[in-house]
This record gives C-alpha cells, sequence and structure tokens, in this order.
C-alpha cells in the first residue's frame, strides 16, 4: 500500500485555516488586554497578565508560522 494515497494533499485553500486561527488568538490577546485595563481591580499584577497573555501569544506565533509553510510548500 502506498503511503501517498493515505495522505492527499490539500489544496492552497486549507492554509486558510491557519490564518482564522491566528486572527482568532490575536482577538483573545486584544480581548485580554482590554479586560485588563478597565478591570476595576487595578491591583493585579503585570505577572498574571503577562501569564494569561502567554498562551495567546504563542498561539499566534505558532499559527502564523504554520499558515506560512502551508502557503510556502503550496507553492
Amino acid at each position: 500500500m502506498d503511503f501517498n494515497s493515505l495522505t492527499p494533499t490539500l489544496r492552497k485553500e486549507n492554509c486558510l485555516f491557519f490564518r482564522v486561527m491566528a486572527l482568532l488568538s490575536l482577538l483573545s490577546i486584544v480581548v485580554i488586554l482590554v479586560t485588563a485595563f478597565l478591570s476595576k481591580d487595578k491591583n493585579k499584577s503585570l505577572l498574571v497578565i503577562g501569564a494569561t497573555l502567554l498562551a495567546p501569544v504563542v498561539q499566534y506565533y505558532i499559527f502564523l508560522l504554520f499558515g506560512s509553510m502551508c502557503e510556502g510548500s503550496l507553492h
């Protein structure tokens, strides 16, 4: 059995998924920042805000990287 028959190649339109996920990650970063600055509890430390932002920032970078790799591999 040929391995290539089990894993068909994707078209370039499928790379849009990574761009959409990057956009959603960026949106969550903005929401976290706006919520942190508009919060009535101003005693939140930068460590808490930084820890909250860590995952969406990493996700944003990874999705941008995957999107670039996807588009680059299909040229």
